[in-house]
């Protein structure tokens, strides 16, 4: 009992929350280069070098393509998959829809909350 109240207060069990894949379309290629875009990051952090910083540059830029490309392949397939079912065709748009109007949603709150820290700072 007394050695479980030691190692509790030594090293504390602690709960982690890992990021799951939610997007269907985010491959392991992409997860690969998003890992690359990660490490080039946290070196340019560390050296500040222009070489690491135009590594990331690059790096950063391929994810963006790599996920925009992925995202619009995946919408398009499922598309084609639903175009003769006109309700699972409907059922897929609306929650495409949503994931959209979410995201601008969570968006539109950050700018605000900016806009209220600059505002409020003048």
């Amino acid at each position: 009992m007394y050695f479980n109240n030691v190692l509790d207060c030594v090293a504390p069990i602690k709960n982690v929350c890992l990021k799951q894949r939610t997007e269907a379309w985010i491959s392991p290629d992409i997860l690969n280069y998003i890992k690359e875009r990660d490490t080039f990051l946290y070196t340019f952090k560390k050296s500040k070098n222009k070489e690491d910083y135009e590594s990331f540059c690059k790096y950063r830029n391929i994810v963006h393509r790599e996920v925009k490309q992925a995202k619009q392949e995946y919408l398009s397939n499922k598309i084609e998959e639903n175009k003769n079912d006109s309700k699972s065709l409907w059922k897929q748009l609306k929650t495409f829809l949503t994931q959209t109007l979410t995201l601008f949603k969570r968006l539109k709150r950050r700018e605000t909350r900016l806009l209220k820290c600059f505002v409020s700072k003048q």
